[in-house]
């Protein structure tokens, strides 16, 4: 599993440039819909910097990677087997997070941290989460990002899926309530990030 942690402003017009070059042309159109520099900067970078990756593990033109959408939303190589990388992307602010592993599936996610909507934690999140996070907006963006990044993983997507997952904290460290993983959660600056990998056994 790699993760990689870009922060966009540190990036040189060359980078930007590059990254646009491989972008496909929705991305693209995604990217202008936004008011911000930043968030377009992001949007560009965070596809951008995956299609080169995948394109130097693969030996293939990153402008020609073929990356789809499932119904869910995860973005996905077509193929079977052990041969297709899983991989994921988040963006908040002015980083960009990835996730790739080989074959295994992977969600990330990335957030900033600001003033929690605790209104969606007493909805969405589980008893002993709401203990855990209390009134406290770090821990709530711990579990929140965690419970995205495991749904992204599995691709079941947000919808009704919050409740089928618990997250709980032994010495500071995520457990999974689905053992069957392995999930730690990234901190840098004001933001908070998470990735869980399904190991399948």
């Amino acid at each position: 599993m790699d993760i990689i942690t870009i922060d966009t402003r540190r990036l040189s017009l060359f980078d930007m440039t590059r990254f646009q070059s491989v972008i496909s042309a929705e991305r693209a159109k995604k990217a202008i819909n936004y008011r911000r520099d930043e968030d377009r900067r992001t949007c560009i970078c965070a596809e951008g910097a995956l299609r080169i990756y995948l394109g130097k593990k693969l030996g293939i033109d990153p402008a020609a990677l073929e990356i789809k959408i499932a119904p869910s939303g995860k973005p996905y190589l077509p193929g079977e087997g052990n041969a297709v990388p899983q991989f994921n992307y988040s963006h908040s602010g002015p980083f960009v997070l990835i996730g790739v592993d080989p074959a295994r599936g992977i969600g990330v996610d990335i957030e900033q941290m600001k003033k929690a909507p605790f209104d969606i934690c007493r909805k969405f999140c589980t008893p002993a989460e709401r203990e855990y996070v209390g009134e406290d907006s770090a821990r709530f963006f711990e579990v929140w990002t965690l419970k995205e990044a495991y749904l992204k993983a599995t691709g079941e997507g947000l919808p009704g899926g919050l409740l089928s997952v618990e997250f709980t904290f032994q010495d500071g460290k995520p457990v999974c309530s689905d053992k069957n993983t392995v999930c730690r959660t990234i901190r840098e600056a004001e933001y908070i990030a998470a990735s869980v990998l399904l190991t399948g056994s």
